[in-house]
Order: C-alpha cells, then structure tokens, then sequence
C-alpha cells in the first residue's frame, strides 16, 4: 500500500512539474531561512555556557543615583571588593578581578614589536572560575609573581613561533620585563571577554598608582561564584550592606548579573536579545509563510487532482488512508525541501558569515542538530499538508465523478493569503524605517566633525611639544592635539565637583576628559561663550570648559567665569562647548568637562587635508619614525570608529531586507496559486462574460478585485503591527527619526504593485482565453 503511495506521489511530482518545483523550492527557502537564523541564534546564546560552572557565577555592577533621579549604571566596582566577599561571607565560594589593562601596550620581543589592545589584569582565582585551559604552564602559579604573564596560543606563535615561551621575557612598553609564565587555549569566539594576555592585578595598581584598599571609587570588574542553592537577591543584599559599612554615605548600590546573560542583556537598552527575538519570530513567519505557500500551491492542484480521489474512494480507499497518502505527499515534500535547503544553507554560509560578522559552521548531522532537523520535517510536512489533505480527502466520490467538483470555501485561502502579506508588509516597513534611522545616525549633526582624523596611542608625551610643532609644519596636516580618550571613549566619570552656590542635596555624575591646546579646533567644535584653551593663558592649565548639558544640569546662568573645585584643583570656567555626542546615539549626552593635564594623555589626534591624504600619511609616518623609532606607526580614523559601532544595527538593516525580499517572493509564489486556483474555478464564468460581450480589461479588473481588497486589508492589519514594533525599537534610541507617514502608504503601494503584478499573468491568461474551449461541454 504504501509503496503504491510513495509511486503516486512521485508520479504527480513528474506529471506537474512547474507546481512541485514551485511546492519545494518555497519550503527550501523558508526551512534555509529557518535554519540559518536557528544556527545564529544557537552561537548568541553559546556565550560563556563552556565555563563548567557558568551557572553560579555572576558579574557585579554598580547603580549610583544622583539628584533628578538619575541613575548611572557601569560594571565598576571597588578594587577592594573581591577580597572582602571571599573572605566575608560564605555563600561566595570565589572572587575575582578581570580588567582591561590599556587600551594599547608595546609589546618587544627581540625585533618582533607589537602594539598589544587586549591584555587585562587578574587574580590567581580566575582560573579557578572559569574554565581557560592552560597548554603549558600551571594555573595553580601562573600569575602568582609580580612581573609574570600568560599568553593565548595564538599571541605566543606570533611573538615566539613554534618555540617554548615559558620562561622568556617581553619587555612592555619599553619599561617593565615580564616573564611568559603559561600559555593557554584562545579564548572561544563565544565569550563575552576576549583577551589574549593576562598580567598580575598588583600591577595595574602599580602602574595607576591607584591606592590599595581604597573603597571610594568605582573602576574595576569583579566577578564572583555563588555556592548552590543560595539566590542572588540574597547575596546583593549582603553586598550593598558591605559598601554602606566600608563607605558611609555612598551612594552606590551593587547588583549581580549573571555570566549567562552578560552578552545578551546590556545594563542600558536591550542588548542582542532584542535581535534574538526579533529575528526568531521573523525566521519562525518565514517558515509559516512558506508552509502557508505550500498549502495555496497545494490547493490550487485540487481540480486536478479531484478525479483521482474519487476513483480510489470508489475502489475502496477510507478518507484515514487518503488523509495518511496526502500527508505522507507532504512529508517527502518537506523532507525534499530540508535536503535542497542544506544546500542552500552551505551556500549562504560564506555570504551571511560576511554580513553578520561571525564564523558560524552548520553542523547539521551531529547528534544534537539532527533530530532537530526530524523534527523541522515531520512539523513542516504535518503543518504545509494539514489543510490540503482535509480538504482533498474530503472530497465525494459521485459529486466528483459527474463532474460537480466542491472545492471547499474560499475564505480560509483568503486568511491565508493575508497572513502572507501582513508578515510582507511589516518586514517592508521595518526595513525602510531601519534604513532611515541608520541614515538619520549618518547624517546627524554630532557638534564635531569626525572626517578626516587619524588618532594613534603614544606612550611617552615627555617628547609631544616638538613632535606636535613637527606635525604642524607638515603641509598635509591643518591641526594636531591631545588628549586622554577620543570622544567615543570617553568613561572617565566623577560627581566630586563643586561650585559657587551649590545645592548640598545636588548630585551630578559628570564625564571628564583631559586634553590639549587645539583640541576644539581640531575638531572644528563650536564654542557657545567664552573662548577655548590657549597657551597664551598660562592659567588654563588649571581651567575648565564645559558642555550646554553641564550648565543645564548645574544651573548656573552665567557659568563663564564662574570657579570650579575638584579635589585639590581649583579652576575658572573659561567656556561652553555646544553639546557634542560622544555615545553611541541611544545614549542621551551627558554633562562633560574638560580640562588640561598633560600626564593623563593618551592620544594624539591629528586632522588631514583630505586632498593629499596619502602623502600626508607617509609624512607623519617619516615624522613619526623619527621622535619614536623603533615603535611601530598604527592609526586609525574616527570616522571609521563612528561607523564601526553602528555595524551591529547596518547588520541587522541588512538582514532584515533580504528577509523582506524573500518573505514576499514567497507571499507571491502563494498570491499565484490562488490566482491559478480561481481561474480554473471561475473559467465557466469567465466564458460566459465573454460570450456576452465582456471585454478583455473588464475580465482583467474583475479577476484582480478581489487581490486588492485582500492587499487593501493586510495593509491595515500590518501598518498598526509595524507601528507598534518600530516605536518599541526606536525606543532605545535617544535622538531618533521621526516615524513618518510617507513609509507606511509607500509599503501599501509596493505590496500593491507586486500583488497585481503577481496575479496579472493568470487574469490577462484568463481574459484572452477563446469561450469556446470553455463551453463547449456545456
């Protein structure tokens, strides 16, 4: 019986041939787009679960709360804090600090130099969390000595090839000699830390000549393990009680989240989760679609296919049995489609590892991936096949074979349809509001200008004065300064300012930056009062300059001129700079101020004529080579900074237009075989108009009517649907685009279009159709 089953099915897959191409390669596109979005998802959610004991450990950050309400959120803690806890309190079975050291070193071996952006410094304790493997070396002594260092395999082959590190020296920056203690596997891809050094935490604490055991500021990371069985709520608790002991009067609050979550929630906005689960109902309405597509294309076969139900009724076959062929018809078509959508999913792989910026492989039989994919197939076939097998085996066997054909109402067809364009029409509106906002993000005016900028790290400023008058000199280069971050990293941040007629209640958490003469003009900032720094005025090494935020927030009304007192410094406030975004943009500007202190720069910044940019760049480089040889000469340029954090939302724009794109193909790969459905249906009618006079474009616009109403009413149902998900997701932008009316009746339009475009081949088909054909039985 079966085997006569598994014959039929592949003989209708021969006899129609266009149909079942069609039928398979719509459940191939959706079931890819269902398996690729699946396997992206799996690696976000892979983050850090290699540590055995993930789930028990947690990272701790800090909730300060200032006048207005205003809260500050960061992963800070007091450098005393990892020590307090393991030896505090039970329920803490382990501690430890992992901090980024700088954001560059110079790293020396022999003659291979290297400028270094990942080394962090940690406890002895980290290799008793988590779970890094040391290839030689022994983590129980690893980072026990001051001087001592453990590198990833990947950083000792480029420093030292094939040979043993252990026991060699690196000389850092010129100044201190570490001795390669361990080296140890690469950090997966998936873990929300990346480094490739580890160095002694005492050695951060040397080098910022930062106090031990100082309890009254907020700077580095600490992690901690929980025992079993104990609640974080309990344990924060505990720990807010800590700081209020070590620290009477601080406003600081510190919380727990766990390492799991790490990398998929941030503190301020959704983080990746938002692209999880916005992307998993996407890839789920694809395959929905497509399962949809396969039912239309399938239904759209019933007039053919009538005459052969109603042969096996007469000869015996039950409506069990003729349900079980047509659901088995629709499980070999899923499992035809799942095995041309591996395919297609390694094809793609490249391509969307590209786009999406990972180095994803599908393991597709491994022992957890496969019964998966069963499963995707026995759900896909029973989903694409439950309605046309009702509906096929409903059939009667004597209606049928007199030739009074029922083919089941309409309306469900219709739902289906709109179901396919309402998904259509929201990925549409969606990608155009993605694209203006990612548009609205290029074109804003950021109060500075970030084109044609090179920054690069310099470690000694004892040699800046003459290297910087050097520059200036150089024909390519109109300005050069200094300072400690660029704008996209500034984090340095303090509330201990005061000022003349201060509230004592008034707390503000204000961003602080140290620069250098220049600074404003090299980035072309505009000043609201006041002037900026000059070196004609000795006095400013000791002034300020704020931004419009900080004013506003401190409410002074005549702030130039006006004193400013932060721990021993006492300072005039020389200026106000228009506000400027120095955050991603869903991050609203902060109160900044910026002050001169040369022992605190970093950076040195220098802006380019953009018409001799290459030559300016060897130039510099030549400049460079000569006050720092022997350093290498590694810039970058901010404006390819701005862009690059964006690259996650330029992405995500991306990915949802190919969505959209293959959403509604496949919507008009269903609008088709309804289309073909109601022509043979309505081919007597057809026939009859004609005959009685009906022309060509009279036919045409009463076979496409009704696909517009149907367009007409997806639209309503999908513009409030896209409203609502883009309102929610431009939520986490503080200066955003406006939603404007103009995307939602141009959406309507294109799915318009396409629909009529779509059905327009089988109506004109229809319309030139001689009614003689068509009445000659009647």
């Amino acid at each position: 019986m079966y085997r006569n089953y598994l014959i039929t099915i592949l003989r209708n897959i021969a006899r129609q041939k266009l149909f079942s191409f069609i039928s398979i390669f719509g459940l191939a596109t959706g079931l890819t787009c269902f398996l690729i979005i699946f396997f992206w998802i799996r690696d976000e959610l892979s983050y850090d679960r290699y540590h055995s004991k993930a789930e028990n450990i947690y990272r701790v950050y800090e909730k300060q709360y200032y006048s207005g309400g205003e809260t500050f959120v960061a992963f800070a803690t007091p450098e005393p804090l990892a020590q307090a806890l393991r030896e505090t309190f039970p329920e803490i079975v382990n501690a430890t600090r992992l901090n980024l050291l700088w954001e560059k070193l110079l790293f020396r071996y022999e003659d291979r130099i290297f400028n270094e952006t990942r080394v962090y410094a940690s406890d002895q304790a980290t290799f008793d969390m988590f779970s890094f493997q040391l290839l030689a070396g022994r983590p129980e002594n690893a980072l026990t000595e001051p001087y001592s260092m453990i590198m990833t395999e990947s950083m000792s082959k480029k420093y030292f090839g094939e040979d043993d590190p252990v026991g060699k020296s690196v000389v850092v920056n010129n100044e201190y000699i570490f001795t390669v203690t361990g080296v140890m596997e690469d950090v997966p891809h998936n873990s929300h830390v990346r480094w490739e050094c580890l160095v002694p935490f005492e050695f951060m604490l040397e080098i910022w000549n930062y106090p031990k055991g100082f309890w009254g500021s907020n700077t580095f990371r600490t992690y901690i393990e929980i025992r079993e069985g104990i609640s974080e709520e309990e344990v924060e608790r505990k720990i807010i009680d800590l700081i209020q002991k070590n620290y009477e009067g601080s406003t600081t609050e510190l919380y727990l989240q766990p390492l799991l979550e790490t990398h998929l929630y941030a503190l301020e906005g959704s983080g990746p989760i938002q692209y999880i689960r916005i992307f998993s109902i996407v890839a789920l309405f694809v395959l929905i679609i497509a399962c949809i597509n396969f039912m239309i294309l399938s239904t759209a076969r019933s007039t053919r296919r009538a005459k052969e139900v109603g042969i096996r009724k007469v000869v015996g076959a039950s409506k069990n049995r003729l349900v079980i062929q047509f659901f088995g018809e629709s499980l070999l078509f899923a499992l035809l489609s799942l095995f041309l959508a591996i395919l297609l999913t390694e094809i793609l792989r490249i391509p969307f590892n590209n786009l999406s910026g990972k180095d994803l492989s599908f393991d597709f039989f491994s022992p957890e991936i496969f019964p998966f994919l069963l499963l995707l197939v026995i759900f896909t076939g029973i989903l694409a096949g439950s309605f046309p097998a009702q509906l096929l085996s409903s059939f009667k066997a004597v209606d049928v074979l007199k030739g009074i054909y029922q083919p089941g109402s309409l309306l469900f067809r219709k739902l289906l349809i709109i179901i396919q364009f309402v998904v259509s029409i929201v990925l549409i509106i969606c990608t155009m509001l993605i694209y203006k906002q990612l548009q609205y993000i290029r074109n804003k005016d950021i109060g500075l200008d970030k084109n044609n900028i090179i920054y690069f790290p310099l470690r000694d400023f004892s040699n800046f004065t003459p290297f910087k008058e050097a520059l200036k000199t150089l024909p390519g280069v109109e300005n050069v300064s200094a300072t400690n971050r660029v704008p996209l990293s500034i984090t340095n941040s303090s509330w201990a300012y005061d000022w003349e007629g201060k509230d004592p209640d008034l707390e503000i958490l204000f961003q602080q930056i140290y620069v250098d003469f220049d600074y404003f003009e090299t980035f072309k900032m505009e000043m609201l009062e006041g002037r900026t720094f000059s070196i004609a005025f000795p006095s400013d090494s000791a002034n300020y300059i704020l931004n419009e935020e900080s004013v506003r927030r401190m409410g002074i009304s005549d702030p130039v001129g006006s004193y400013l007192y932060h721990s021993n410094r006492e300072g005039i406030v020389v200026g106000i700079v228009k506000d400027f975004n120095f955050h991603h943009l869903s991050r609203p500007i902060d109160p900044l101020i910026l002050a001169i202190e040369p022992p605190r720069w970093e950076e040195v910044i220098i802006r380019i004529d953009p018409h001799n940019l290459d030559n300016s760049l060897e130039e510099i480089e030549k400049t460079w080579k000569v006050y720092f040889p022997g350093e290498p000469f590694e810039y970058q340029f901010l404006d390819e900074e701005y862009d690059r954090m964006y690259r996650a939302e330029e992405r995500m724009g991306k990915i949802f237009n190919y969505f959209a794109i293959l959403a509604i193909v496949l919507s008009c790969l269903g609008l088709f075989g309804l289309a073909s459905f109601m022509t043979d249906l309505r081919t007597r009618e057809i026939g009859i108009r004609k005959t009685f006079g009906s022309s060509v474009l009279n036919i045409f616009l009463i076979m496409n009517r009704p696909f517009v109403i149907w367009i007409l009413i997806s639209n309503l149902i999908a513009i409030p649907a896209a409203w609502y998900t883009m309102t929610r997701w431009l939520q986490d932008w503080a200066f955003k685009t406006s939603i404007s009316w103009w995307i939602f009746l141009l959406a309507a339009l294109i799915s318009l279009v396409i629909a009529i475009l779509t059905v327009t081949f089988q109506s004109i088909r229809s319309a030139h159709t001689n009614p003689a054909k068509t009445l000659r039985y009647e």
